[in-house]
């Protein structure tokens, strides 16, 4: 049985065993057949694909550059051209591999820290890693590189096509450069068929014919090893195409000589010439120039910190993109104006006096007593200001408008160089959009002359000059003549679009050809520098206001020949030159001798003189110009050239009699050493080589003497003003000044402060103005420098004291608060006259004084500086002051007055003091604006703004930040409402519709659509900031999720006020933002450096410092003593001091009445020091009252003490201390002693000093007692 078993089992184990294996060999045949098929597939069905995948493997297409057009001149010499360059690259992007770093510094002889700073900030090449490491690598070294390269798998060294520019800086604004490609510039031009690693044009027709100059690229397969190294070229798929050869019209050997001659004198500038029969540009220099071959290279950022902080604005292409006020160049397109107006060239307007009258404006000419009878004809040959101010103040701004944009003024002229700029023609819809002002007469008058807000670039006057010279036709001026294909070798000559103007008949364009010839060819012509015996030249000159310094731009325009078809049309713009026709005239008279030498072969043999550097006098220009003419009449026509912007300047008027009288004194000196010279010689005949030397060294004390006997003049006997300052001094707040010149005075400014805590109960601080009501028959008028409460909130009370015709001059919003401060004060009849005035209005009051106002930047609008002048001396009020830049409404400070001021010399300057001592400069008002949008943006609900009510350029950014992001506007504060009313009105706020809401309606409105504008940044308890921190407010109440913003800092002894409000606010979930730092509130003062430039702009003789505390007084004077005015030439002063100023010495000599006087309600200056002591007293120790009934018969007391406290105790929790009291009153005062007939101060008197020494030996307190005593009958 076991056997059989065990056989059993053995062949049942025996099978399964055989099973597993025929499985297993199953499988394994499975597999090798599976693998069989795939090869199968691989080899035979998809051999051929997989072929083509691995020859692709092999191989890589890569680029061809298309070598890039070249550029010629005309007369085809070779300007730019192409040739090889080596850059470096790093293709791991910016990582920092150690050991990398300094393998590249060995290979490169380069520092570690070179390589770490170059592979951290080299340019990275778009949508790839590839860092350039170094650019325009030496060719030996880029060869030495290219060989042990394969050894660097991370470094690359690319051979590019390099632009050569072979000359450089010549015409390097129009000309432009190439650099690699932007990643910008890749997105925008990808699909034009630009790689990440173009060059492209960057400026100039470089740009504007990239596509020409480019080409198209060829692509080829190389052959590439394992490690993705090039074995071998295979085959070209595609050929480069050569990019096309541009041609310029410019001759380059003339615009070379005009950038040198540019360089000679050292001045920026431009000059354009062109051909008016096609447009081409003959010569276009914008100087300074700058190196074509470095910007199109790696610049260092040394290099390229020097060139954009020059501040001559070296990359500013200032022939298309610098807008210049074109002076009188513009007359001959209001005289074509006043043709199509009708007028008749030869009418005669007789200028005899010299200006011309509108109101009580005077236009001046720069002519004194005027050009007499003047025509069109003579108009423009002595440029007659006064002519045009007549006939364009009869024909209205508008036909002067229209003549000049048909001849392309105030548009772009189509130059095919990028970056041109419009200019501007102004009109009355532009200046409302602009300065939100109306249109004047005045402002017309200034555009007849080129002068006021007009602008234009150089080559859109001579465009315009290009339809004058051709009688009414112009072609869009253009660089590029020719194109030629190189591929086809065809060329295309380049022609633009052509206007055509036909609403002028030919007898307007001869009339002014005509004027324009004579302007030339006559002795009294403006611009007869440029006559020349071989052409006929007709041209205009101009001399246009420069705002950054006193001397002016110089231009003149015209074309030649002018007598037959005109080849030539020429602008020059020198800038801050002066005379038009000797500065730009001469530098125009150097490029018509060149352009005749190298075009026509003619070679003047009488070269134009060189123009030196330093023209700051007449004297140097005289000794500059050619031999037509006399000197006396050279002389008047540098003053013709210098008049012509200062029309609107009246000051020159007394800067030019002054220079006059210097000259006639000097005039005189020099004729009487002149007769005693002659009287030597004459009695020293007979030695007469002897006697010259004696006479030469006799000169000097001469002079001397005639000089010491002029000077020569005792203190007693030189004119005297006084300048006394009633408030402003040793505080911040209540300023007024008063100036008195003999039996005058004028007041300027009449300011208020509000009071600290130290005058409880007190509304307002206002000066004491006692001096003024006693002199108040010599008040001539009060001028206003500007509309904040510190300079007119005492206004209507110092009406009460001097008399009520008393003319106010300001600015306009300024005299629209101050009738708001006498609507307030309860006069809204018979109100003071008002005068508004603008910058440089110059006012003549009484028989002594001129004031003139100079326009500076502030935190309110109208703000100005005031100039005071009587016959003593000068003196110069800055007001309140910072040097914005960028001010909000772009009204910015005068510079150009200012300076002329400190020309003109000043006496004593009181200058604003309050940021004395804060470091640096003020930052613009305009930041505020983006530190509100950013506030804004990130509000979630309401916000809540407090700001000064008068500060309207801060209103103004914030409606425009809350019409930005969808909000409305709720208003609380009267002064607030106020100015919301007024600023509207006068043209200072600018309120969108629909955007204010009642502040009873805020909510009704979502959380995030609400701004709330209120008062109280200065902690005032009344003001609505104060109420809505306390929760008193009737509308609002804090909650989570408001912003609260205060857009100020505390004015010194406001501080713990404001300190409370913020407390209180803060006990709310909102978020606050009050500091400085935020970025929501800039001063409105300068700063320190503000304050030594207007030193340096006024150079004042004696300095005084005002509007400020003690320290910021003494801290201005350190400043002043930096810049150069000597310490014992300021004045460190006080309210009610008499400064006495002379032309010799400023000085303190005596004192008026001064001081404060206090508002209380109704009641002007019946609150004195003892009434303030007892405030105070009351506020800190209460009040004691104790009452007696007195027997009206016999005297005795018949009740008392009653005692009742306020202020002082509770009196329940001191009950002990009040019997005491009255305890010791009853032993003191008994009631058996009669008070009958005895005054009943002694009694009062008692009970003062017995409760005060009990008092104060009890608990230390000093209440104020106030005893009081009932009669009764009995």
């Amino acid at each position: 049985m076991k056997l059989n078993r065990y056989r059993d089992n053995d062949v049942i184990l025996g099978d399964k065993r055989d099973t597993r294996e025929i499985g297993f060999k199953v499988i394994v045949f499975l597999c090798f057949f599976v693998l069989f098929l795939r090869l199968l597939y691989l080899q035979v069905l998809q051999g051929n694909e997989f072929s083509y995948l691995a020859e692709r493997n092999q191989y890589k297409l890569i680029k061809i550059d298309s070598p890039r057009g070249k550029i010629l001149d005309s007369k085809g010499k070779l300007v730019v051209t192409n040739g090889t360059g080596y850059r470096l690259i790093y293709s791991l992007g910016r990582e920092e591999n150690e050991e990398y770093i300094k393998e590249i510094a060995k290979l490169t002889d380069k520092t570690e820290e070179v390589v770490r700073k170059r592979i951290k900030y080299g340019e990275i090449f778009p949508y790839t890693k590839d860092n350039v490491l170094f650019e325009d690598l030496d060719e030996e070294k880029a060869h030495k590189l290219m060989e042990i390269i394969n050894n660097y798998p991370y470094l690359e060294v690319q051979v590019y096509s390099k632009r050569k520019y072979l000359y450089d800086t010549v015409a390097s604004h129009t000309i432009g450069y190439v650099k690699k490609i932007s990643e910008k510039e890749y997105e925008n031009l990808k699909e034009a068929g630009y790689t990440p690693r173009d060059m492209i044009g960057k400026l100039g027709i470089e740009k504007t014919y990239d596509d020409l100059l480019r080409g198209r690229n060829g692509f080829k397969y190389i052959e590439v090893n394992a490690l993705n190294k090039i074995e071998r070229e295979v085959e070209k798929v595609k050929s480069p195409i050569v990019g096309k050869n541009l041609y310029m019209g410019i001759n380059m050997e003339l615009q070379q000589y005009m950038e040198e001659e540019f360089e000679k004198d050292g001045r920026s500038g431009s000059f354009v010439a062109l051909n008016p029969k096609t447009g081409e540009i003959i010569t276009m220099v914008s100087y300074p120039t700058y190196s074509l071959n470095t910007f199109s290279s790696q610049i260092s950022p040394e290099e390229w910190e020097k060139i954009s902080n020059d501040p001559r604005k070296i990359l500013t292409n200032k022939t298309i993109a610098g807008e210049y006020p074109p002076g009188s160049t513009f007359k001959m397109i209001s005289a074509m104006a006043f043709l199509k107006s009708g007028i008749d060239p030869k009418l005669v307007y007789n200028d005899y006096n010299g200006y011309y009258q509108i109101g009580n404006w005077k236009w001046r000419a720069w002519k004194r007593g005027g050009h007499g009878p003047t025509d069109m004809k003579k108009s423009l040959v002595e440029s007659a200001n006064t002519y045009y101010y007549k006939f364009s103040d009869q024909i209205g701004y508008a036909p002067i408008v229209k003549v000049a944009r048909d001849f392309g003024l105030g548009e772009k002229s189509g130059l095919d160089v990028p970056g041109e700029k419009s200019g501007i023609i102004p009109d009355p819809d532009w200046k409302k959009k602009r300065t939100k002002t109306v249109w004047f007469r005045g402002d017309t008058i200034l555009l007849s002359i080129g002068q006021g807000f007009t602008l234009v670039t150089p080559i859109q006057l001579a465009k315009a000059y290009t339809f004058l010279a051709n009688r009414g036709w112009a072609y869009e001026p253009h660089v590029v003549s020719r194109i030629e294909d190189v591929q086809t070798g065809k060329t295309q000559t380049v022609v633009t679009q052509k206007t055509v103007l036909t609403d002028y008949p030919d007898s307007f364009y001869e009339t002014i050809n005509d004027a324009l010839i004579a302007t030339v060819d006559q002795n009294n012509g403006t611009t007869k520098i440029m006559r020349n015996p071989y052409v006929k030249v007709a041209a205009k000159s101009g001399s246009a206001q420069n705002p950054h310094s006193k001397l002016t731009h110089a231009w003149v325009a015209g074309y030649f020949p002018a007598d037959t078809e005109p080849e030539i049309v020429f602008v020059c713009l020198l800038e801050g030159a002066g005379g038009g026709g000797v500065m730009a005239g001469g530098m125009a008279k150097r490029f018509l001798d060149k352009y005749l030498e190298l075009e026509k072969g003619i070679e003047i043999t009488k070269k134009t003189p060189q123009i030196e550097t330093q023209q700051t006098n007449t004297s140097t220009t005289q000794r500059n110009v050619n031999d037509n003419g006399s000197e006396e009449e050279r002389g008047e026509e540098i003053v013709n050239e210098e008049r012509e912007t200062e029309t609107t300047r009246t000051s020159v008027k007394e800067k030019k009699t002054s220079i006059k009288e210097r000259l006639k004194s000097i005039k005189d000196d020099v004729l009487s050493l002149k007769s005693k010279k002659t009287k030597v010689k004459e009695e020293n005949k007979s030695q007469k080589s002897k006697k010259k030397k004696e006479i030469k060294i006799a000169e000097v004390p001469l002079v001397t003497e005639i000089k010491a006997k002029k000077s020569k003049k005792s203190k007693n006997d030189l004119e005297k003003m006084y300048v006394i300052p009633l408030g402003g001094l040793e505080e911040v707040g209540k300023n007024c000044t008063i100036v008195q010149y003999k039996d005058e005075i004028i007041i300027i400014d009449a300011g208020a402060i509000f009071p600290d805590e130290n005058l409880p109960g007190i509304d307002l601080v206002i000066p004491d103005y006692s001096f003024l009501e006693n002199n108040k028959s010599k008040v001539k008028g009060l001028f206003v420098t500007h509309g904040h409460e510190d300079h007119i909130g005492g206004i209507p009370y110092l009406y009460e004291k001097i008399e009520k015709d008393t003319v106010i001059y300001g600015g306009k919003l300024t005299n629209a608060l101050i009738k708001s401060k006498f609507e307030n004060f309860g006069v809204k009849r018979n109100l003071p006259k008002m005068i508004e005035v603008g910058s440089r209005s110059k006012i003549s009051v009484g028989k002594y004084f001129t004031v003139e106002f100079v326009k500076v930047t502030h935190s309110i609008a109208d703000s100005y500086s005031l100039s005071i002048k009587t016959p003593a001396g000068h003196v110069f009020i800055t007001g309140d002051f910072k040097i914005d830049l960028t001010p909000v409404d772009n009204e910015k400070v005068d510079f150009v007055r200012l300076s002329e001021l400190g020309e003109e010399g000043i006496d004593l300057m009181l200058s604003d003091s309050t940021n004395s001592e804060v470091e640096g400069f003020t930052p613009s008002e305009r930041s505020v604006g983006d530190a509100f949008r950013q506030e804004f943006q990130r509000a979630t609900g309401r916000i809540v703004v407090a700001v000064f009510a008068s500060h309207v350029h801060r209103i103004q950014q914030i409606i425009d930040n809350a019409a930005y992001f969808g909000r409305k506007i709720a208003i609380d504060g009267r002064s607030l409402l106020k100015v919301f009313e007024i600023a509207p009105s006068v043209g200072r706020l600018n309120i969108p519709k629909n955007l204010l809401i009642p502040i009873s309606t805020v909510e009704q409105y979502k959380d995030n659509e609400i701004v709330i504008l209120c008062t109280g940044t200065q902690g005032e308890p009344l003001a609505a900031l104060s109420r809505i921190a306390k929760n008193m407010h009737k509308h609002i109440m804090l909650r989570e999720g408001d912003t609260v913003i205060i857009s100020s800092t505390p004015i010194p002894g406001n501080e713990k006020a404001v300190s409370t409000n913020i407390n209180n606010i803060l006990r709310y979930d909102v978020d606050l933002v009050f500091k400085k730092l935020a970025g929501i509130h800039v001063s409105g003062h300068g700063s320190k450096e503000e304050q030594k430039l207007m030193l340096n702009l006024i150079n004042p003789k004696n300095f005084m410092p005002v509007h400020g505390e003690y320290r910021m007084l003494k801290a201005h004077m350190k400043s002043a003593i930096e810049t150069g005015v000597p310490k014992d030439k300021i004045l460190i002063t006080q309210n009610g001091d008499k400064v006495e100023v002379t032309k010799e010495y400023a000085k303190i000599n005596g004192k008026v009445n001064s001081g404060e006087i206090l508002v209380d309600g109704l009641g002007v200056g019946d609150i004195g020091s003892k009434v303030i002591k007892d405030r105070q007293q009351l506020s800190e120790d209460g009040i004691v009252i104790v009452a007696y009934s007195i027997d009206k018969q016999t005297g005795k007391i018949l009740s008392g003490p009653e005692m009742s406290t306020k202020g002082f105790v509770y009196y329940k929790d001191s009950e002990d201390t009040m019997k005491e009291a009255q305890d010791l009153l009853l032993k003191k005062i008994r009631k058996e002693e009669t008070y009958l007939g005895r005054d009943w101060q002694d009694l009062k008197g008692d009970v003062r000093d017995l409760l005060s020494r009990f008092f104060y030996e009890k608990l230390k307190r000093n209440p104020i007692i106030v005893p009081m005593l009932l009669e009764i009958e009995s």
